[in-house]
């Protein structure tokens, strides 16, 4: 189930963040960087503009994610096959499950819920990236029916990333 964050869950995000940070292998496939992405201020900003929300299952916070509509200027150049105007794209940023919850389906639970999220605002696109290298939010993004639109390089921490650019229609 998603819910609005509040003031008070914003240390819960971040030691979701921390604990991603603790595994150099993961690190490597996501390519987030501690102290810049994601970070106390992505998140607080996230609240403030009332965009970030956390995934609850059975009374435990396992995940978060910012959701908006806001696609970086580098989507312009993705060959995405459902067209859509900027008003009915939804798009998935810092998605993050906490690494206690990995491996037991969050995941694509969260991104049901997100589906679901997306339907009732009245979305019809889908749209979200992946570093390159990360192979398996790449497979839990097509095992949930995803459709990779391809590889871009797009401009995120100050520089240019190769990363892998995913959309579902509604």
């Amino acid at each position: 189930m998603l819910i609005q964050a509040t003031e008070k869950d914003i240390s819960a995000v971040t030691g979701i963040y921390d604990r991603i940070f603790l595994d150099d292998e993961k690190l490597k496939m996501c390519n987030w960087a501690k102290g810049k992405y994601p970070s106390e201020d992505v998140a607080r900003d996230g609240l403030l503009r009332g965009e970030l929300y956390l995934f609850y299952e059975d009374g435990q916070m396992k995940g978060s994610v910012i959701l908006n509509g806001a696609q970086p200027d580098d989507y312009d150049k993705t060959f995405w096959k459902y067209p859509a105007a900027h008003a009915d794209v939804l798009v998935v940023h810092t998605l993050c499950i906490d690494p206690l919850f990995e491996g037991k389906g969050a995941g694509g639970r969260l991104l049901r819920d997100i589906e679901t999220f997306g339907r009732v605002l009245g979305k019809k696109v889908i749209r979200f990236d992946t570093y390159y290298e990360n192979a398996p939010a790449r497979k839990m993004y097509l095992t949930a029916g995803y459709r990779e639109a391809g590889t871009s390089y797009i401009y995120v921490y100050k520089d240019y990333r190769l990363l892998r650019t995913f959309e579902k229609k509604l």
